[in-house]
């Protein structure tokens, strides 16, 4: 039986009622993947940033705190990516640290769910309503049959 990995969403400016049940929710959705989401205490990651709050720094930010296991941090503010584009998460793919924006909006569970599978390893998938799609919604209700399938064969090698 292959192991669960826990993702931890850290809150960060976002209230604990909503990252409670974000944390639920997006639970849920991933369970297909092989992971639980468990929600951990806020925290502070040591930066002074104004919004909107850059993606890449705030992962360089949670990596210098070297979790010991993958950390999903929950922001109240805008991200920007690269060239300054608004983003509504990032993650290393297969690593420890990602990061997404809540809004506040039905999607918010999507986006959490769909940076959870980027930590466990997925890539973004062409397949019809797929969570791992290159723009998470509310109506993606999971991942595919092919990105199921795909962590049950790879299992935590990237972990």
């Amino acid at each position: 039986m292959k192991r669960r990995t826990t993702i931890h969403l850290c809150p960060y400016g976002v209230p604990g009622d909503r990252s409670r049940e974000l944390a639920e929710a997006a639970d849920d959705v991933v369970a297909g993947l092989g992971c639980t989401v468990a929600l951990a205490p806020p925290f502070d990651v040591g930066l002074n940033l104004e919004p909107p709050y850059n993606a890449r720094e705030l992962l360089h930010a949670l990596r210098q705190l070297r979790p010991s296991g993958p950390v999903l941090l929950l922001v109240d503010n805008p991200l920007i990516g690269d060239r300054h584009r608004p983003v509504r998460g990032a993650s290393e793919r297969g690593g420890t640290v990602g990061v997404v924006h809540i809004e506040g909006a039905a999607d918010d569970v999507a986006a959490v769910a769909h940076e959870v599978g980027h930590l466990m390893g997925l890539a973004h998938c062409g397949y019809p309503g797929c969570l791992m799609g290159r723009r998470p919604s509310h109506d993606r209700k999971g991942a595919c049959d092919h990105c199921v399938a795909l962590m049950d064969a790879v299992g935590d090698s990237f972990l």
